[in-house]
């Protein structure tokens, strides 16, 4: 009777660990990841922690915790939506001189392939003022605009941008979870 009582218990103590644990990791890997991002990451450092983020979100996505919480689940994604999307960004500044990609009328006199490069900028600022309508200000007024009459964003303000919004998410749902 002794050896199933304790049996039971550390039954029970394993169970109760793993329960929460999957969302425990996601929570503690988003919060390094964002940490990394305060003080400073090189682009291939952040690439790989981000890869291994995603991994600890999968694997709490997957559970039934995640399935029982909606809320919680669908804020986990959208932090880490907002982790891949500074990643992508990141990823196009280094085409770009200073950061900067613009939007551009189209000369009918360019070739056809200068043609689809301006065309694919031009989807690409507007890709980021879709997703982050906030930012969508003069970059002196904490936006990422350089040119309003023409759209000219800075990647390097809106990876930032991205940065801080993924940080305050995260942190507002880590609220959230400990008011429950």
């Amino acid at each position: 009777m002794k050896k199933a009582a304790i049996f039971f218990f550390f039954l029970f103590c394993f169970w109760a660990s793993a329960y929460g644990g999957e969302m425990s990791n996601a929570l503690r890997s988003m919060e390094k990841l964002g940490a990394k991002t305060r003080v400073g990451i090189l682009y291939r450092s952040y690439l790989d922690l981000l890869g291994d983020t995603r991994f600890e979100v999968d694997q709490f996505l997957k559970t039934q915790e995640a399935k029982a919480n909606p809320e919680i689940a669908q804020r986990v994604e959208k932090i880490m939506g907002h982790y891949q999307n500074a990643a992508e960004f990141w990823g196009w500044s280094m085409w770009y001189p200073a950061g900067i990609m613009g939007k551009q009328d189209i000369n009918p006199k360019l070739t056809q392939p200068e043609k689809n490069m301006i065309e694919r900028d031009n989807r690409r600022v507007d890709r980021v003022l879709a997703l982050y309508p906030g930012a969508h200000k003069r970059i002196e007024d904490g936006g990422i605009i350089i040119n309003t009459s023409m759209p000219s964003i800075h990647l390097g303000a809106a990876i930032g941008g991205i940065w801080a919004e993924a940080n305050q998410e995260l942190a507002d749902l880590k609220k959230m979870i400990e008011e429950k």
